[in-house]
């Protein structure tokens, strides 16, 4: 009982109104949001919905060969995550291993859309680089709380899952829209078959929303992994 009077006189001295327009006007929590949504957009567009479709039809694999790879991109998340935010934790930097690996997913993804060649084995190794490097999004979630005051940090991060959800429902149609747009209309049992060419247009996203990532990182604050107000102390 006595934990849920504290709980109701803390949420009784929240002002709604100051707590949103703080959450709107903070300029670095729209930056590190909208960096985790274009790095986490590989992972929806290509690991949720048309990397399978594209290893089909461009490489002539079968669905379970392309799903496995496909599913690499996870394990690469799974594994990168944690080493990310320890090697930004132990660098005292956000910026720097954030920049660094947007600019390798950036040349991971043109590898996978423009070269291929790659045999089997390899684009498993490509598929799980990707999600590895593309799972320094994560750095953004601690540089969103380190810019935000302590007691606005919970709506600063809510607005980063709004980006991080609103990105791939804008893209996700676009996407087919401009596989669409190069069709030829051809069609085996009902299934849509597209030209590399037509793979090109649509993941020309991918390509744009990586070099977007490493153009906020650049225009984003440094923390040094130091909250907002410890960072002013040191300053005074």
């Amino acid at each position: 009982e006595k934990a849920k009077a504290l709980v109701k006189t803390a949420a009784s001295k929240i002002d709604l109104k100051k707590l949103l327009l703080s959450t709107v006007k903070n300029k670095q929590a729209w930056i590190w949001g909208f960096y985790i949504s274009t790095l986490n957009l590989s992972v929806m567009l290509l690991g949720a919905l048309w990397g399978c479709l594209f290893l089909m039809q461009v490489y002539g694999l079968n669905k379970g060969t392309a799903s496995l790879i496909t599913m690499m991109i996870f394990f690469g998340t799974i594994v990168g995550s944690p080493l990310m935010g320890f090697l930004s934790d132990s660098l005292s930097r956000r910026k720097l291993p954030s920049l660094f690996f947007s600019s390798l997913s950036l040349i991971n993804l043109l590898l996978i859309v423009y070269m291929t060649h790659w045999s089997t084995p390899m684009l498993y190794i490509l598929f799980f680089t990707l999600g590895f490097l593309t799972s320094a999004q994560i750095i953004g979630y601690p540089a969103i709380s380190e810019n935000t005051p302590h007691e606005y940090a919970g709506s600063a991060l809510g607005l980063a899952s709004v980006l991080i959800m609103l990105l791939p429902a804008i893209t996700q149609p676009l996407f087919g829209w401009l596989m669409d747009s190069h069709w030829n209309g051809k069609k085996i049992n009902g299934v849509a078959q597209y030209t590399l060419n037509n793979f090109h247009h649509g993941l020309m996203i991918l390509i744009v929303t990586c070099i977007v990532s490493m153009l906020l990182v650049l225009i984003s604050k440094e923390t040094f992994c130091q909250s907002s107000v410890h960072r002013q102390n040191n300053a005074v």
